[in-house]
């Protein structure tokens, strides 16, 4: 049942925290909407591709995701029905400590978005692609047609936030260490957190063998519950229908079941497709086959 598979998750969220997780907290101040210029910045375009194995990758402040990702993140915000300042409460926060959790990350080792900072870029994508969806489907299941209806602002964030934290588990599917052969510890803060105090000018991230296929979703509900989503988020998405849309989100990115399910699945579809083309349009010499 529905109520069972989220007594699960929360059984093993309760075990994660058990395992003393420590709350991430993003470096330095939160990113606002004013701090996003209009359009991407055109000489950042290619810093994605290529990603070479066994070259070191340069971590990157949040100001510069907010340069290299204007126009993604506008799109984002434009299809949200929220005032400047909403999108400052609720929004802002969230996608700061996404940046300086995954900062350069790559997505995929080889698939879709394995060029640098490929997990932020993945990620913003389909928080975009899903509110596009969820605009469409929400309200075609006449389950809870009222409630949604009622709740439908609340279900197009959750789409955004659900695009934006579905993947940021892939952080333990990489070791990310530096020069001294130092490592990051994911469990004890963000990668930007980690490279500021190090003083890391650079950094090899090196995917590990050991890593278990589609084992990244469960660890992507942990950080989201436990370090990623605000109080002032949760207080949001669950004011008229309490636990029901948080508990969707964590449905839809654990098994790929219930009203977000086929909305996360078609955003991931739209920015492998986006991915593609970009690949296309910098030509072979910035991309790898």
């Amino acid at each position: 049942t529905d109520q069972g598979g989220a007594n699960v998750i929360k059984s093993l969220l309760g075990l994660f925290v058990d395992h003393q997780l420590k709350p991430m907290q993003p470096s330095g101040n939160v990113i606002r909407y004013q701090d996003i210029p209009e359009h991407s910045k055109l000489g950042l375009i290619h810093e994605s591709y290529p990603q070479v194995v066994g070259v070191p990758i340069v971590p990157r402040p949040p100001e510069f995701f907010c340069q290299r990702y204007a126009d993604e993140l506008h799109d984002f915000f434009n299809r949200l029905a929220l005032r400047k300042e909403e999108v400052d409460r609720l929004l802002m926060p969230l996608i700061t400590r996404v940046i300086t959790l995954v900062n350069i990350l790559p997505a995929s080792e080889s698939h879709h978005h394995s060029g640098v900072c490929g997990l932020f870029a993945h990620s913003i994508q389909c928080a975009s692609a899903a509110v596009a969806a969820a605009e469409r489907q929400l309200m075609e299941d006449g389950a809870t047609l009222r409630q949604r209806y009622q709740d439908k602002p609340r279900w197009l964030v959750a789409a955004g936030v659900m695009g934006l934290v579905h993947d940021v588990g892939k952080v333990f599917d990489v070791e990310v260490v530096t020069e001294n052969g130092d490592k990051w510890n994911p469990f004890a803060s963000s990668l930007w957190a980690w490279v500021t105090q190090a003083k890391a000018k650079q950094v090899f991230v090196i995917w590990r063998q050991d890593r278990v296929h589609k084992q990244h979703e469960l660890r992507s509900v942990r950080l989201a519950h436990s370090c990623l989503l605000t109080n002032g988020l949760m207080a949001y998405l669950t004011e008229v229908s309490g636990d029901l849309i948080p508990g969707a989100i964590d449905d839809a990115v654990v098994f790929g079941r219930g009203p977000l399910a086929t909305i996360l699945k078609e955003a991931e579809a739209e920015s492998i497709r986006q991915d593609g083309e970009s690949r296309r349009l910098l030509g072979t010499v910035y991309t790898r086959s």
